[in-house]
């Protein structure tokens, strides 16, 4: 990812631009070969802590938590980091399904359909030992 200096302001894109550009952080393609984290967004309503966690693979980790406050920001929700991984590329696209597959039975499906909900889990604490 660029460096913050050297990126174009949010006032630079559409409406549109934008929102794509933020889906993207938080769903990239399955055969993109970018190093990513897998990441742990703690998300918050009203100043208070949900319960609910967020987990994804991002590039980067602040640009996750950016795209979260902007596409949930109609909700009121905001995202706080919490765990993340070193980076990994996702090559290993398994193992990232595989973390999935163990947290089904955490998912949490909330009433509305935003970016990145279906990555969105009833957050327990020995969770973040699958993280790192």
């Amino acid at each position: 990812m660029y460096e913050a200096q050297d990126r174009l302001p949010d006032e630079f894109w559409t409406t549109e631009e934008l929102y794509e550009m933020k889906v993207k952080v938080l769903e990239p393609s399955k055969y993109d070969k970018a190093p990513v984290n897998i990441c742990v967004y703690h998300l918050w309503k009203g100043g208070r802590d949900t319960g609910l966690a967020m987990i994804t693979a991002v590039e980067s980790v602040i640009d996750g938590q950016e795209a979260i406050d902007y596409l949930w920001s109609e909700v009121g929700i905001t995202a706080i980091i919490g765990e993340y991984s070193e980076e990994l590329t996702l090559w290993n696209n398994q193992k990232i399904e595989a973390l999935y597959v163990v947290l089904e039975k955490y998912w949490y499906e909330g009433n509305m359909k935003l970016p990145g909900s279906d990555k969105v889990y009833k957050w327990q604490n020995w969770m973040a030992d699958l993280i790192s």
